[in-house]
């Protein structure tokens, strides 16, 4: 029974860090496509690293 509060604490803190996650990343994601998606993030910060 007393696990019941930090399970929910787990939960609220994983929503909050999410949510927070989804905020930054649609300032910090670069627009290379017309998503912004995940693609763009691995051209901008892999590609650069594997071909100087």
């Amino acid at each position: 029974m007393h696990k019941l509060p930090v399970v929910t604490l787990c939960l609220l803190a994983a929503l909050s860090v999410m949510t927070v996650f989804i905020c930054l990343s649609g300032a910090l994601t670069p627009r290379d496509t017309e998503y912004g998606s995940g693609k763009a993030v691995f051209k901008h910060y892999i590609v650069q690293y594997v071909n100087p």
